[in-house]
């Protein structure tokens, strides 16, 4: 199983994954954790208003918001799948809106690929940037590891699966941004590990990391 220790850094995993994110400045993580500790703002709900999708014209709007699965508070292979799964609807869901909330209902403080991840979204956004996705984020779940470390007396699971991200467009002030524009297609290797939390009742994922043993 691969290890922490032998991973890539946290920016070479944006630069892998979150492909719209390279045309902004970096950021510290004391200014991802930051963000991370303010809520993040509510939006109206979209249900009952028509999608309009992302365009040169501007952002999508009325975007529809992933549904926490009720599978995620199942401590079991199954709630680890269903989170994992759930994770990268919620990544789509910040793409095409800036709002990160629902990446942070299941993830962890101490991810810091994933505040890296919501730290820019937001910061994209807030700068009148936006995406236009051709598609979805699909994932394809090879392998669900439980396992326990007898010296640290923790318990946690790793999930390896294979990711395919949606070609986009990124869009600053309404300008077709073609360095940061990606486009997709390109299956990867990839795991997060995960720990179930017994006081909030659901799995969380607290490491995000590319694993090119997957890829194979």
């Amino acid at each position: 199983m691969t290890t922490p220790k032998n991973t890539l850094s946290v920016m070479q995993i944006a630069s892998a994954a979150f492909g719209l994110a390279l045309a902004l400045s970096g950021c510290s993580s004391s200014e991802a954790d930051e963000i991370r500790s303010e809520p993040s703002p509510s939006i109206e709900s979209a249900e009952t208003k028509e999608y309009v999708a992302a365009s040169a014209e501007g952002p999508a709007q009325n975007v529809p918001k992933p549904v926490l699965p009720e599978a995620v508070n199942d401590n079991s292979a199954n709630g680890a799948r269903a989170t994992v799964e759930y994770f990268w609807q919620a990544v789509d869901y910040g793409r095409l809106t800036g709002d990160t909330a629902p990446i942070e209902q299941v993830t962890h403080y101490v991810c810091e690929a994933c505040n890296q991840l919501i730290y820019k979204w937001e910061q994209i956004y807030a700068d009148d940037a936006w995406a236009v996705l051709d598609g979805e984020t699909s994932i394809q779940i090879g392998e669900v590891q439980q396992n326990f470390d007898d010296a640290n007396d923790e318990e946690w699971t790793a999930v390896l699966f294979k990711m395919q991200e949606p070609a986009s467009q990124f869009y600053e002030d309404g300008v077709l941004n073609e360095d940061a524009s990606i486009e997709g297609g390109e299956s990867a290797g990839w795991w997060v590990e995960m720990v179930y939390d017994e006081d909030d009742g659901q799995w969380v994922i607290d490491w995000l990391d590319l694993d090119s043993t997957f890829d194979e």
